[in-house]
């Protein structure tokens, strides 16, 4: 729109990486927890949109959700 640009605080490189050290520092707990439960279900989300759909999708139907 060729407006001026603004960059919140939360844009940051430096906020982003420290949001991110604290959802690890926070969650790992949770995931260990339903990891040793056994409901804790990897997906590779790195390939096309649609093979991570059928792959979760796959994985819920075989855990009858």
């Amino acid at each position: 729109c060729g407006g001026e640009l603004f960059r919140r605080q939360d844009d940051m490189p430096e906020t982003i990486m420290k949001r991110l050290e604290v959802f690890r520092q926070q969650t790992a707990g949770l995931l260990d927890y339903y990891e040793r439960q056994g409901k804790l279900v990897h997906v590779d989300a790195g390939g096309a949109r649609e093979d991570t759909l059928a792959a979760a999708l796959r994985i819920l139907a075989e855990r009858n959700f």
